[in-house]
């Protein structure tokens, strides 16, 4: 008898030892976690200071700390995206969405970062999932819309960009690829309705502008295809494609010495840019016939 109770209180000490133990180590988690959401919190004041590199440290630091803390990790991954780091980023947001699969947020963020890394394919299959748990978000369907015209998918692009206007009217970049979908699919008058949305909500949305250039040129709406281009070049003088833009509607309207001149401003920018190039050499080929 007494064999068995010791047994018994042998094996009551030893479980009381291992739950004793699994608190400590729950508490342990605990603390660290909060810990990382305060030097989250101190790595966003430094960012609103503009002191970028001490902050970009300190979100290391913050998801080192708790590797399982989505709210360090999407951090970091806001300051990979600023730095141009998209492949990182999409590191970080994977695993922060796999750490609150819930949360339509943090997926619509990696599904932003997805495209932004190039891969539209996965982006579509994230925002699909966002667009999922959260279907009354016009944002999350904005930024699908978008993937599925990059991937080529016309119909499904146009469908998910009205249902992203109905939504959210106000939503910039839910008006341009509604105007893209309509430009794509045969719908001219539709796609400047969208891009003059587009520009009203953000004045200098240089894209628009060009796509709206474009749309009127092969309407036949000539001047008014060049007033929209010489307003892109203005707006952005850096822009390889708003000088090709111009040069495209320059010639549409036969004056062709201008034309050659905004498509080498096109090429001393971008020297690489397709149809600067095939433009310039093509005037060049004539020139010395």
């Amino acid at each position: 008898m007494r064999w068995g109770l010791r047994l018994l209180l042998g094996i009551s000490m030893a479980g009381t030892v291992a739950t004793c133990a699994g608190l400590a180590a729950s508490w342990s988690r605990v603390q660290k976690v909060e810990r990382s959401n305060e030097l989250v919190a101190e790595a966003q004041g430094l960012g609103a200071e503009g002191r970028w590199r001490e902050a970009f440290e300190l979100a290391q630091t913050a998801a080192g700390m708790a590797p399982e803390n989505p709210y360090a990790r999407r951090e970091l991954a806001m300051h990979h995206i600023a730095r141009g780091e998209a492949k990182a980023a999409v590191r970080e947001l994977r695993t922060a969405a796999d750490a609150a699969p819930d949360d339509a947020g943090l997926a619509m963020e990696l599904g932003a970062a997805l495209q932004a890394a190039g891969d539209s394919e996965g982006a579509i299959e994230v925002l699909r999932r966002a667009a999922s748990m959260d279907p009354g978000n016009g944002v999350i369907l904005a930024l699908l819309s978008g993937c599925l015209l990059e991937a080529g998918r016309l119909e499904a692009g146009l469908e998910v960009a009205e249902k992203a206007v109905a939504l959210a009217p106000r939503i910039q970049s839910a008006q341009f690829n509604l105007g893209l979908a309509r430009w794509r699919s045969g719908e001219p008058e539709g796609a400047l309705q969208a891009f003059a949305e587009a520009m009203r909500l953000r004045p200098s949305d240089v894209s628009a502008m060009i796509c709206t250039s474009a749309v009127m040129g092969e309407m036949g709406r000539s001047e008014e295809a060049l007033g929209y281009a010489r307003r892109a070049a203005a707006t952005a003088p850096r822009n390889a494609n708003a000088w090709a833009a111009l040069g495209g509607a320059l010639m549409r309207t036969g004056r062709r010495a201008e034309a050659v001149a905004a498509f080498a401003r096109a090429l001393e920018i971008d020297p690489e840019h397709p149809v600067a190039r095939r433009q310039v050499g093509g005037s060049r080929r004539e020139g010395t016939r």
